[in-house]
C-alpha cells in the first residue's frame, strides 16, 4: 500500500487502505449514497457500479490519466467513473498529505463555466457511512462457471426476453415476462460476469460464483422469482441483499 501511495503521489486515506486490505475494489452491494439528492440527470440519485482498487487496469493508477481524458479536477484519485462523470478524493484544498473531501464532478455539465461538483463527504470513512443497498435491485449470486450462451439459454427458457442488451460494464440483461418492475417499464435481469477479463474477481470473497444477477422484480414477487430462477439455473443461488418493502 505505501508503495502504491508513492506512486500516486497521494496519501490514501486509513478508511480506503482498509476497504482496498478486505477488497481490493469491485461491485458494490451498498451502491447508493444516501442524502445525494436526485436530479433531472440524476433521477435515481446517486448509484455507483463500484469502486477501483490497485494493481489492474483502470483502477487507482489510472486517475491521472482519466482527469487528463475527462477534464476532472485535479489532484485525485477517481474512485468510480462511467465516462464524463466520475466520485473523486479530491485533494486540491487539502494537499498531497491531507485528508480528502469525495467529491462527485460531472463534466457534461456546468456552473459559471466550470464542471459540476457535489461534496459527497467530507471524508471516505464518512462515505463508506453514507453507502446504502440501491432501492429498486436485488441480487444473488450464482455457484457455477457455466459459460454466457449456457447461462443465457436457461435464463430464455426461464421466461426472458431478448434481445440481450449490453452495457458499458459489461453487463448483459434481458426482460422479463410477468412479474411486476420495482423501476419504470418491464422487469429486467442483468448478469455481470464475477470474473473480469483483467482476472479481478467483482466479489473476491466467492470465487466460486460465476456470475452476478440483478433483477428489478418489484418485493412482493420476488420469492416467487428467485425461486423459479434457482429452478431453471446449472448452479446454487446465493442471495446477496434484497429489496423490502411494497
Amino acid at each position: 500500500m505505501r508503495q502504491a501511495a508513492d506512486t500516486l503521489g497521494l496519501r490514501l486515506p486509513d478508511a480506503l487502505i482498509a476497504a482496498l486490505m478486505q477488497c481490493n475494489g469491485g461491485r458494490l452491494r451498498r451502491n447508493r449514497v444516501a442524502g445525494f439528492q436526485p436530479t433531472p440527470r440524476w433521477r435515481r440519485g446517486l448509484v455507483l457500479h463500484g469502486l477501483a482498487g490497485l494493481g489492474y487496469d483502470e483502477g487507482l493508477g489510472w486517475s491521472a490519466a482519466l482527469c487528463q481524458e475527462w477534464g476532472f479536477p485535479g489532484p485525485s484519485l477517481v474512485l468510480c467513473h462511467g465516462g464524463p462523470w466520475a466520485l473523486l478524493l479530491d485533494y486540491r484544498r487539502c494537499g498531497a498529505d491531507g485528508e480528502p473531501a469525495v467529491v462527485f464532478c460531472d463534466t457534461d455539465h456546468e456552473v459559471a463555466g466550470r464542471p459540476a461538483e457535489w461534496t459527497v463527504a467530507p471524508t471516505f470513512a464518512d462515505f463508506l457511512d453514507r453507502l446504502d443497498p440501491v432501492a429498486d435491485r436485488s441480487m444473488v449470486a450464482l455457484v457455477s462457471g457455466c459459460a454466457w450462451p449456457v447461462l443465457r439459454d436457461a435464463l430464455l427458457a426461464f421466461g426472458a426476453e431478448g434481445p440481450v442488451r449490453e452495457d458499458f460494464e459489461g453487463g448483459l440483461s434481458l426482460s422479463l415476462v410477468g412479474p411486476e418492475s420495482a423501476e419504470t417499464g418491464v422487469a429486467r435481469l442483468r448478469a455481470l460476469a464475477n470474473r473480469q477479463p483483467d482476472g479481478r474477481l467483482l466479489l473476491p470473497e466467492r470465487p466460486d460464483c460465476g456470475w452476478l444477477l440483478e433483477t428489478t422484480v418489484a418485493p412482493d414477487a420476488l420469492d416467487d422469482h428467485l425461486a423459479g430462477l434457482q429452478a431453471a439455473l446449472p448452479g446454487e443461488l446465493i442471495l446477496l441483499y434484497r429489496v423490502e418493502g411494497g
